[in-house]
């Protein structure tokens, strides 16, 4: 797991207000919004 994917799950798993869009996602973590799209399912499944 690089830092990219540990700054996106850490995001995920604190995040508490409403919906989370792709757009922001991708901008917090520095990657493109495809990245974040690819990801976060992934990411949601294994953890």
């Amino acid at each position: 797991m690089n830092s990219r994917h540990k700054d996106l799950l850490k995001i995920l798993l604190v995040h508490e207000d409403g919906a989370l869009h792709i757009k922001d996602l991708a901008r917090e973590v520095n990657c493109s919004e495809k990245t974040v799209r690819f990801l976060v399912p992934i990411m949601l499944y294994i953890f």
